[in-house]
């Protein structure tokens, strides 16, 4: 299970996430206390790759939950990583690289995103 990310993993020689697309794995990735520009960087480096990889068969289907979404593909501004999940959150299903977006504040999420995601969940 990877808990914490540094900068140094994702250097151009980091080419493979270990253990982190096994079948049947879970992994956590955990950015907590990073900034949140460096955070948004960091989900930009390996939701890109992992795609990238998913749709040439290199890693088995999986499923990606991004958890506090609006602060990673947020509605009214763009982020580094605003791009690459709106990307997934289209064309991912068809590639076996399932999205899962949780939000306390849904209205402040893309809204691309959103209307390629069903069913929603809503607790108030």
């Amino acid at each position: 299970m990877l808990e914490v990310v540094r900068a140094q993993e994702f250097s151009r020689k980091a080419d493979k996430h270990p253990r982190a697309c096994e079948a049947w794995a879970a992994s956590i990735i955990n950015l907590r206390g990073i900034t949140q520009e460096i955070q948004t960087v960091v989900a930009y480096k390996i939701i890109e790759k992992l795609f990238e990889e998913r749709k040439v068969g290199k890693i088995p289907p999986m499923f990606l939950v991004v958890e506090e979404a609006h602060n990673f593909c947020p509605e009214k501004e763009v982020r580094a990583s605003s791009k690459v999940i709106r990307t997934v959150a289209s064309e991912g299903r068809k590639f076996g690289f399932g999205l899962c977006v949780i939000s306390q504040r849904p209205a402040r999420v893309d809204k691309n995103v959103l209307s390629s995601a069903t069913p929603r969940l809503s607790f108030g």
